[in-house]
């Protein structure tokens, strides 16, 4: 006795798979998952083999593999599949390293909030460098240049420990200040003092680099743009929030855009 096959429909068999009507018809478009059949009005109709082809299309997703090497790797030979899978293991194994490297960093930036809330430029660096590496993008890269990170860095490890505590007490009662002052209004003379201070602290933390101090600020103004933030533990995104809004004030006072 033949067994009938039975052909399910795109709705239906996209709601079995758990995606979308257009997934499976880019899928169908790029040559990756073609239904088994159609309908006389030429609808798409799917069968059980194709519900494991897609299972296992979604499978490779899952650990990276883009759709161009799913259709490779599922068209290709043993020796082909082997060669794939290694390389994609390789990226996996990188992608392990990035994110101990981000770990580690977010541990110390916590050890050292847990024993002085410093402002450090050259460790805040270093943490936004280390979620970026998880993200492959360099977020930082947009406002300031590997010279100049360097140039920072070189700074912060001429400052000592007394100076950079100094300095960190400096910046927390900034932010502090300019907290209060947001709640005024009409207080031109009080807003342009504090763009005062903000000059003259940035021109301690990097060493006198006056001409990293705006692309500095317009950087700590768009740290809500920063890669991984959501997972940042809060101790860390309650830190990066103060910079964030200090900064963002400070560069509205410089365009003379009243802040009330």
């Amino acid at each position: 006795m033949v067994s009938r096959t039975s052909y399910f429909g795109i709705g239906e068999f996209a709601e079995r798979a758990g995606i979308t009507v257009r997934t499976l018809r880019y899928y169908d478009q790029i040559g990756l998952l073609r239904p088994s059949a159609y309908s006389e009005g030429k609808r798409r109709l799917y069968t059980e083999m194709d519900y494991a082809r897609l299972q296992q299309i979604l499978t490779l997703k899952l650990i990276g593999l883009s759709l161009d090497e799913i259709r490779s790797l599922l068209t290709t030979d043993m020796a082909g599949i082997r060669h794939l899978m290694e390389r994609q293991k390789q990226v996996l194994g990188q992608q392990i390293r990035q994110l101990e490297q981000v770990i580690r960093a977010i541990e110390q930036a916590q050890n050292a909030l847990d024993s002085t809330p410093t402002w450090n430029l050259e460790q805040f660096i270093h943490i936004i460098e280390a979620v970026n590496m998880n993200n492959q993008a360099d977020w930082f890269e947009q406002f300031i240049t590997e010279e100049q990170r360097d140039r920072l860095a070189e700074a912060g490890a001429q400052q000592s420990y007394a100076e950079q505590k100094h300095l960190a007490e400096a910046w927390k009662s900034l932010f502090a200040d300019i907290r209060e002052q947001m709640g005024k209004a009409g207080d031109e003379a009080g807003i342009q003092a504090l763009v005062a201070r903000w000059d003259n602290l940035m021109a301690q933390a990097t060493g006198g680099n006056l001409d990293l101090a705006p692309q500095l600020t317009e950087a700590y103004a768009h740290l809500n743009t920063l890669p991984g933030l959501d997972d940042v533990p809060q101790p860390l995104q309650a830190w990066l929030a103060d910079i964030r809004e200090a900064a963002d004030f400070i560069r509205k006072a410089r365009n003379h855009n009243r802040i009330i």
